[in-house]
């Protein structure tokens, strides 16, 4: 079910006076690809949750490597007002060498002047005779940071302990461990829970290879980690000791520790208590955070008020408005785009006023429910697509009949069923799981996703072992009519629950009342169509 350095900076990134509008899409500067960010981890709602707009204001050490560039890149497409400086002022940025004697006084006149929230330091250095003075010296932008009114957060990067225990012992990179180690002791007893390290393992990125650090451009970090992100890889990382586990790990993009960064940062919710933010998946969970809308505060504020009169009349609406948006609205060409986005921002509206404490482990996931909406298409949903493609072109030898998910034995049997004609007969390609609830986590949302097993017309069929890793997966939100989880990046699944009833119901082909206006428009093709949207206009 899971199926799911550049050494110059533009001077217009270095100062930004716009108000932030937390609730924009991240653009990458010179790359087509978007990054949305969602959030993740539905809290309990508190005032905490529910942040003053438009007051914001980030101070970013090392303004100009790769790191720090793609930063202030992303804080300016955010519209997040912020500073950088950099060691020799080029680009723009404000000049400041944390390791000259007047570096405390200096930061602690920016904060005067510039009244900034929260600060980001990607200050380093790695193979040279002053890496422990270097890395030390954010020690003492730490500590005048503190020292201001305003500055309530404090980010630094830094790398997992696996590293440092290797690097430790290594003559050249002992004095990088010193000063790493020796700031992040000054962090942790000076900012406390308001302190975050954020610790990729190897980060890659921009357009040119480095040795100090070690660095690969985009395009091979991106099939670095393609390959060791499929099984063996992952399970020998974890397992071999020292330098063969940490180069099998695979790396991190630039962009996911940039957003993450800035979101930690900001203290968005999930984050705000987070000390270490360590490896590629909890930097990407943490990249895939976005500040609370005003729809979701809106939300918030209802919940929070425990007005159930008022709860379910703005659930109800939000329902409908997410079953419209997401399916009966999908047919409108040019502006598919547009009802995705509009589809996701209800969806986060929504699951704050989820009626269900802990729907991990709540009965009502028991049932049928119809795939309906991903926000990014996984492995998986890209098969179906696929499946489907084939049935237009070769309509003589598949088709593609229907597809859903059953739930059953209190979730911890799932069936994905794929069902089709094959040269007339009809087959069923089944995905087998198993689906447990995380008793550790402490909001009931979280669980975990196993493959089993897949059958094809009864016939069992080889699992690769890479899709049998188990995979998280959250259930932000479900009731009676419709269920939405999250997958580890945090893309949305939006389902409709067919039926209340398990498998072995006779009822179990009834449809819920929100599927009928699409049923109705597009036909009892509905389950495909829904999964190839080109077909939607058909």
């Amino acid at each position: 079910y899971a199926f799911i350095h550049s050494s110059n900076i533009h001077p217009k990134y270095c100062r930004n006076k716009r108000i932030i509008l937390p609730d924009e899409t991240i653009e990458m500067a010179n790359t087509s690809t978007r990054q949305k960010a969602t959030s993740l981890s539905i809290t309990e709602p508190t005032t905490a949750l529910i942040r003053e707009r438009g007051k914001e204001k980030i101070l970013v050490l090392g303004g100009t490597g790769l790191l720090g560039e793609e930063i202030c890149r992303q804080l300016n497409a955010r519209d997040i007002d912020f500073v950088a400086t950099s060691t020799n002022g080029r680009g723009s940025t404000v000049c400041l060498d944390l390791t000259e004697p007047t570096a405390s006084e200096k930061i602690r006149s920016l904060c005067k002047a510039e009244h900034f929230t929260s600060i980001i330091s990607t200050v380093g250095s790695i193979g040279t005779s002053d890496d422990e003075k270097v890395n030390s010296a954010c020690g003492v932008a730490i500590i005048a940071a503190r020292n201001s009114k305003n500055v309530s957060r404090f980010v630094s990067i830094g790398n997992p302990d696996r590293v440092r225990d290797f690097a430790r012992n290594i003559g050249p990179l002992s004095g990088y461990v010193a000063g790493k180690e020796s700031s992040e002791r000054i962090l942790e007893d000076i900012f406390g829970d308001d302190g975050c390290v954020i610790r990729p393992t190897f980060i890659y990125g921009g357009t040119e290879f480095g040795l100090t650090p070690p660095r690969v451009t985009s395009s091979v970090g991106n099939v670095v980690k393609m390959a060791l992100s499929l099984e063996p890889f992952p399970t020998l990382s974890q397992i071999l000791p020292g330098p063969l586990g940490i180069a099998l790990e695979a790396p991190t993009s630039v962009e996911d520790v940039a957003a993450a960064s800035i979101n930690s940062a900001l203290g968005l919710p999930g984050l705000e208590d987070k000390v270490s933010i360590e490896g590629g998946r909890e930097i990407a969970i943490a990249a895939s955070k976005r500040p609370r809308s005003p729809g979701v505060l809106k939300s918030i504020e209802i919940s929070m008020k425990n007005d159930p009169t008022a709860a379910v009349k703005r659930r109800d609406g939000l329902k409908r408005s997410l079953v419209k948006a997401a399916v009966t609205n999908l047919d409108i060409g040019s502006n598919e785009e547009k009802a995705y986005a509009t589809a996701e921002e209800i969806m986060e509206e929504l699951e704050p006023l989820r009626p269900k404490a802990r729907p991990s482990s709540d009965g009502s996931m028991n049932a049928k429910w119809a795939f309906v909406f991903t926000g990014k298409p996984s492995v998986g949903m890209k098969l179906l697509s696929t499946l489907s493609s084939l049935s237009k072109m070769l309509t003589f030898l598949i088709d593609f009949e229907d597809t859903f998910l059953e739930i059953g034995d209190e979730q911890s049997t799932v069936r994905v069923v794929i069902a089709m004609k094959l040269l007339g007969i009809s087959v069923e390609l089944v995905v087998l799981s198993k689906l447990l609830p995380d008793r550790e986590c402490k909001h009931g949302t979280m669980m975990s996703e196993k493959m089993e097993g897949i059958s094809f017309a009864g016939i069992q069929v080889p699992v690769p072992e890479i899709l049998q890793s188990p995979r998280t997966m959250e259930i932000t939100y479900i009731d009676e009519d419709i269920m939405i989880a999250r997958t580890a990046g945090a893309e949305p699944h939006f389902l409709l629950r067919e039926s209340p009833c398990e498998q072995d119901d006779e009822t179990c082909d009834v449809p819920a009342p929100y599927f009928e206006e699409a049923r109705e428009k597009f036909g009892d093709k509905i389950a495909q169509k829904l999964l190839d949207r080109s077909l939607l206009s058909a």
